[in-house]
Parts: structure tokens; sequence; C-alpha cells
């Protein structure tokens, strides 16, 4: 079976004041078609939003997001645990998401 073509969202769908628009969405149903449960899912929504919320205090563009930069942002909440460890390896798997469609360096 083929994976779905994945797009880019049209302007006027991206949720005003939310820094990652609406990419954590389209991301949760790309992880939903491989079949994560929704324990796993949850944890990515929470980490995903940890690091909305820390672009939209810092004023980050999505379009100036780089891996590193994004690490730099999680850090202060990816505390030196287990967490912090799996929250490094979310926030690169969103990235290698959203990289191919252009809206991230």
């Amino acid at each position: 079976m083929r994976p779905r073509n994945r797009q880019t969202l049209p302007i006027g769908t991206v949720p005003k004041g939310d820094p990652l628009g609406a990419y954590p969405e389209q991301f949760r149903q790309h992880l939903e078609r491989q079949h994560y449960c929704p324990a796993t899912l949850a944890e990515y929504r929470r980490c995903l939003t940890a690091l909305g919320h820390q672009m939209k205090t810092l004023e980050v563009r999505l379009q100036d997001l780089t891996e590193e930069r994004a690490l730099e942002l999680i850090e202060p909440v990816a505390s030196p645990t287990s967490h912090g460890q799996r929250y490094r390896f979310i926030v690169r798997r969103f990235l290698q998401f959203v990289t191919p469609l252009g809206v991230v360096k």
C-alpha cells in the first residue's frame, strides 16, 4: 500500500495564534495511520503543545525553526529524565514530517 501524499495547508486553515499551525494535527493523523496507540499520541501532543508554547513565548516563527533551535526551545520542558530524551525524539520526528512540506528550514 502506498502512503498518502502530504499536502501543505491552505493559508486560511491555520489556527490563529498557534505558531505550529495545524501541522501537529496532520502529524497526529499521520501517526494514527501507522497505528500509534492513544497514549503515545497524547505524549506527542503534549510535547508539540509545549514546543508551540515556547515558540509563541519567544516569538519564533515556524519558517525560522531548525532542528537545533527546536531542541533548544524544548530543553526547559525536557528535563534530564527519560521524558527529555523522548521529547527530543518527538521534536525530531515532527520536523522530519514537516521539512518535506517546505514549512521549516
